[in-house]
């Protein structure tokens, strides 16, 4: 018989550029092929928590299977005579070299992408955000102080409450003013005259003009354009943001005109939005400042410093957060303290058509810690690569020791001979598979129950359960498997058990064995680790609970529409808005044309049908929903196709719906305001055309009597008399018209 033979230096050079390469291509490879695969970015985060350990488990079996190749082949140079103990130390120090090496590799490698990837998350947040209040901002001075200063409807309301003293004009243009204040969100109106003073407010326009606003005032009399001011604080110390546009209908606006001030209350939009961060996050902000002098004033809320909006000043410099010198550089990440004295990383924007500043900024310490995670399992595999290779190393002074192992291995292979394709199917299986005696010891103990709980075949064969586990555990599984033989029947049990000083979950399967005579003999069972799918189904379902939270904060409804059983799953919220209870209707297409009005229902089927046929990105539409208590609401649908076969056929589609009763209903009275000015545009055409004729008329019996008249001096020529009129005006103007 012959022993494994003695592992040489190539071989342990072997081993460690195995490892080498495989990690190495790990460390590359690895993010950014999870990047291209995965779009999801909470599966994203899944599959990056369980890569370490597919890290652990592929090198893991690398380097048992290199090692066991090489232990596994004889050596016809060594006799069983001469074996003798190697010393391992320098091989082992050989190999912890590398795997040091690499892991510190792997280590800085890990935390510079990972910095990277918060970084760039950083700047997109940035961008999002800067981009997103822009756009509001431009929004309010284009479209609702550009309406009022437009609107020539306001300006003659104006000109007849306070120079002709029309009580009916004042009460309709404050009634008007309020209305669009409240349908336009915004949360008061204050007109001032001329010369800046207040001549009405509605119930929340405040009934003092700061000197910020009144500065304003001046500049947009001095200017006759639209201004915003603030967010700042008032007199009362309440946070405002105002928008300044004078009244000036159809003409130029100057220092006669008078004034309209559109107060905003901050925390209705433009707070919630910079105080929302798109992952969960303990230090992640947003915020907007603008620039005093050498300091900055803060001007939204602070996280960590309550009522800072409008009065935190603080200084900006080198080593500070934000740094005013850095500010304008394209792709600049700033690094310094933040206002509450910690170590933050941050981006700075400014916001067009303003002069403000947003900061999206990260405490250090949060930006790292994941990092800090992902560094320590790569040192952990690392070690446990180390381990095995030491373990494997201190198998080569146990070769004696092997040399029974081997001949108890091959008593087991004829013991499991007489199975057959149980033995096969059990050494390959990735389950693990055992059997026992009628008096409960192991006659069968597969490689991936070996590996699983550490300890080689031979060290349980002929042993009991107490072999792999402890008193307690041993006992009860004990007591399964002579259940089972008593019983002759099998069993299926979900069962939670220490293995390898971890708590683990097996979904086990145990049936008695009968020997020729039908007599039970043993049992067999086959043990299958289920812990990551546990954890997955929990990760799954408090993702599930971050959705739910973030769609109840968004006060949409969500539909996920299964195509294959035509039923849809919705959410509280879809209910809440159509009326129904879940247990009153079947959620299916016929529920869904039923909530439809009837108008609407043929221009909605047909862009779901072109989506559905891939003719269309998404399908996007406003429809009326009719509500269970017979009431109307406008919605604005959304919806995409996630899922489709490999036809091309349509499996899954989801969405959401809005509530847009409010801006439908804002739309209608301006329609209604328009049809009112082109009806008085048609009456003012048919007037005119009434004097066009009437003109026409005159000027032709002017023409007639003038000929009359060139007649009758004709006659009194030919008689020898005078001209009786004087008709040479007549010849003049021809002769100027030609």
């Amino acid at each position: 018989m012959t022993g494994p033979r003695a592992l040489s230096q190539f071989d342990i050079l072997g081993v460690v550029l195995s490892y080498a390469v495989v990690a190495g291509l790990w460390i590359l490879l690895s993010d950014g092929v999870l990047a291209l695969l995965v779009r999801d970015p909470g599966a994203l985060a899944l599959i990056s928590a369980v890569k370490g350990w597919v890290f652990v488990i592929v090198t893991s079996l690398m380097l048992w299977a290199l090692l066991r190749r090489w232990m596994a082949a004889p050596d016809p140079a060594v006799r069983e005579d001469e074996a003798r103990v190697s010393k391992p130390i320098r091989p082992l120090l050989f190999i912890a070299a590398f795997i040091l090496a690499v892991t510190a590799v792997a280590v800085t490698v890990a935390v510079q992408q990972h910095k990277a990837r918060e970084l760039d998350r950083l700047q997109a947040i940035a961008d999002f955000r800067t981009r997103q209040i822009s756009d509001w901002v431009h929004e309010r001075v284009t479209g609702d102080a550009a309406l009022v200063q437009s609107s020539q409807f306001f300006a003659e309301l104006y000109q007849r409450w306070q120079q002709k003293q029309d009580v009916q004009a004042g009460d309709m243009l404050k009634r008007r003013l309020s209305w669009l204040a409240d349908s336009r969100g915004f949360a008061a109106v204050t007109l001032l005259d001329a010369d800046g003073r207040r001549v009405w407010g509605s119930a929340e326009a405040p009934t003092q003009i700061a000197d910020v606003l009144a500065r304003a005032v001046a500049g947009v009399r001095e200017r006759g354009k639209i201004e915003h001011v603030g967010p700042y604080r008032g007199v009362a110390g309440k946070l405002r943001l105002d928008f300044v546009a004078p009244l000036a209908g159809s003409s130029q606006p100057d220092r006669n005109t008078p004034l309209i001030v559109l107060h905003l209350k901050p925390e209705t939009w433009l707070l919630p939005t910079l105080q929302s961060w798109p992952v969960p996050s303990e230090s992640g902000e947003t915020l907007l400042f603008r620039r005093e002098g050498k300091d900055v004033l803060f001007l939204s809320e602070l996280r960590h410093r309550s009522g800072g909006a409008g009065n935190l000043r603080v200084a900006a410099g080198a080593g500070r957060l934000p740094d005013l010198a850095l500010i304008g550089a394209a792709g600049t990440v700033q690094e310094g303290l933040d206002y509450n004295g910690m170590a933050a990383v941050g981006v700075v924007r400014p916001v067009p058509g303003t002069d403000w500043f947003l900061l999206a900024k990260l405490d250090k310490s949060e930006l790292y810690r994941d990092a800090m995670k992902e560094a320590v399992w790569i040192v952990l595999t690392g070690l446990f690569a180390l381990a095995v290779a030491a373990a494997f190393l201190a198998l080569q002074r146990q070769r004696q020791q092997l040399l029974v192992a081997a001949a108890a291995q091959q008593a087991q292979h004829e013991r499991l001979a007489a199975l057959g394709l149980l033995g096969t199917i059990a050494e390959h299986s990735e389950d693990c598979i055992f059997a026992l005696d009628r008096n409960g010891h192991f006659t069968l103990f597969n490689h991936a129950a070996a590996r699983l709980f550490g300890k080689p075949a031979e060290q349980v064969l002929e042993r009991d359960e107490h072999a792999i586990f402890p008193p307690d555990i041993a006992a009860r599984q004990i007591a399964e498997n002579r259940r089972v033989m008593e019983s002759g029947r099998s069993e299926s049990v979900e069962e939670t058990v220490p293995v390898g000083g971890q708590t683990r979950t097996f979904l086990t399967v145990k049936t008695p064995l009968r020997d020729e005579t039908g007599a039970v003999v043993g049992i067999c069972g086959i043990a299958r680790d289920i812990t990551a799918r546990k954890l997955a189904e929990d990760a799954a379902h408090a993702a599930s609970e971050r959705l739910r939270l973030v769609l109840d904060a968004t006060h949409d409804g969500v539909w996920d529409w299964d195509l294959v059983s035509g039923v849809a799953s919705l959410s509280p919220r879809y209910y809440e808005m159509c009326g129904y209870a879940p247990d009153e209707v079947t959620p299916d297409l016929a529920f869904f044309q039923r909530l439809v009005h009837p108008d609407d229902w043929v221009r909605i089927n047909e862009v779901m049908s072109a989506h559905l046929r891939g003719e269309r990105g998404s399908s996007d539409f406003d429809y009326r929903m009719v509500t269970k208590s017979g009431g109307i609401r406008w919605v604005n649908g959304k919806g995409r196709v996630v899922a489709r076969d490999a036809r091309g056929a349509p499996l899954r589609m989801v969405g959401t719906i809005s509530d847009i009763t409010e801006r439908k209903r804002g739309e209608g009275v301006l329609q209604q305001q328009a049809e009112a000015l082109r009806q008085q545009a048609e009456t003012l055409r048919a007037r005119n055309e009434e004097l066009e004729r009437f003109n026409r008329v005159m000027i032709g019996r002017e023409l007639d009597m003038i000929e009359l008249k060139r007649r009758i001096n004709a006659l009194s020529a030919r008689l020898g008399e005078a001209p009786p009129f004087d008709v040479r005006f007549v010849e003049i103007v021809r002769q100027e018209v030609d």
